[in-house]
């Protein structure tokens, strides 16, 4: 059920404090579908839950797929038997919407951790590869070439004479092509 459901209920003739939500019965005037749900709920619930818990912060139900909020509150406490007032609010949509949440934090989380992995690893490329270009030439200073050290280019390295190497071969293929 989507709205409140209204239902009194009235104890047995003990204290609130005492009394247990069990021990409360449905009084007229209440529809014949409200009253089985009532009952429902009442069968239901916990044999030990204590009325004043009811009376002070509700309780929550869960009954298969439905999660219930029930709260009481007293129409005349001074009376020696009290009547209640009994309100059912179906709370189903919050979890959910709770788990929801907590799915969308996730992957947004997720996305911003690789977002960065991702640009740390754009903002790193360009000494990465001037790194790898020195340590290439290092076995240079090693053999106390220190001449031929400085006057090599630290842009090319190995991938970049790679690509030479591949470019020269293909002209190579296409200068076959032609001759033939």
């Amino acid at each position: 059920m989507t709205s409140a459901d209204n239902s009194r209920r009235r104890p047995s003739g003990r204290r609130f404090f005492k009394l247990k939500v069990q021990s409360l019965k449905l009084k007229p005037p209440i529809s014949f579908v409200n009253k089985q749900f009532m009952q429902k709920i009442l069968t239901v619930s916990p044999k030990t839950l204590p009325l004043s818990q009811m009376l002070n912060s509700g309780y929550r139900l869960a009954v298969r797929d439905n999660v219930y909020l029930l709260n009481l509150l007293p129409i005349d406490p001074h009376l020696e038997s009290s009547i209640y007032l009994m309100f059912v609010h179906n709370i189903s949509e919050v979890p959910l919407a709770h788990k929801q949440y907590q799915t969308q934090v996730l992957v947004i989380s997720i996305t911003v951790v690789v977002l960065c992995i991702i640009a740390l690893f754009l903002m790193t490329w360009q000494f990465r590869r001037r790194l790898l270009i020195v340590a290439e030439q290092l076995p240079l200073l090693a053999q106390k070439k220190y001449q031929e050290f400085r006057t090599r280019k630290f842009t090319k390295g190995r991938f970049s004479s790679m690509r030479l190497n591949y470019c020269k071969i293909l002209q190579l293929c296409s200068v076959k092509s032609w001759s033939y």
